[in-house]
């Protein structure tokens, strides 16, 4: 016969009710685990039939549950995936050995740093930061699904681009905030665009760290995938 506390355990362990929450969760887990890849928030809302705030509920459930394992969930703006988490990238790395430089060469590598680092970006800013236009190179960061490009709230005539899923998967990081140097080259940047184009040629004053230097931030083994 089982003593009277691990019988009190077990009756609580049979009589435990998940939360709402806690059951979108394991639904929402499971759809990303069957489906792979970046599904839109729009289309979650009506495969899950639910609304946008318990959505949101369910999925900060669902980082909580997953943090410290093998596989994370990544968010943007409009989408969510799971992937591989950091705790796992290298291993993942070691298997795969597809480094994201080997696929987007050392321009898209610029353009993918400079949207990382910066956020939601113009092709403009893109262009001004790195000195050069970069129309093709976001046309095939955005082909391969890295990037994505949305109408600006303030300005539907302008477009802004942003990291997928995708792009967030294969750096194995669930915010772009968790980047090395975040902070430091976040605000380097803007002291670069705060600058007249003039100053900040002339003799490489203002320009503390380059767009080259920006994405050697990815060309490591660190940010393979």
């Amino acid at each position: 016969m089982l003593p009277l506390r691990d019988m009190a355990l077990d009756m609580d362990r049979e009589e435990y009710i998940p939360t709402p929450a806690e059951e979108l969760s394991a639904r929402l887990e499971g759809l990303l685990f069957a489906i792979s890849g970046a599904h839109k928030k729009s289309t979650l809302l009506g495969n899950l039939k639910c609304t946008q705030e318990e959505l949101k509920e369910a999925v900060n459930v669902l980082k909580e549950r997953l943090r410290g394992g093998g596989t994370a969930l990544i968010e943007t703006e409009s989408e969510l995936r799971l992937a591989t988490s950091a705790n796992s990238s290298d291993t993942v790395e070691e298997v795969s050995g597809r480094a994201l430089q080997g696929e987007v060469g050392q321009a898209g590598l610029e353009v993918v740093a400079i949207v990382l680092y910066r956020g939601p970006t113009t092709r403009f800013n893109i262009d001004y930061i790195r000195g050069v236009n970069s129309s093709a190179t976001v046309r095939t960061l955005v082909s391969r699904g890295l990037l994505e490009r949305v109408r600006a709230e303030n300005d539907a005539r302008e477009f802004l681009y942003r990291p997928t899923t995708e792009l967030m998967a294969h750096l194995s990081t669930e915010d772009a905030r968790k980047l090395p140097d975040y902070e430091k080259i976040k605000s380097e940047i803007s002291k670069f665009e705060k600058r007249g184009e003039e100053e900040a040629y002339s003799s490489g004053a203002g320009r503390e760290t380059s767009p080259q230097e920006f994405a050697g931030k990815f060309s490591g083994s660190e940010f393979s995938d």
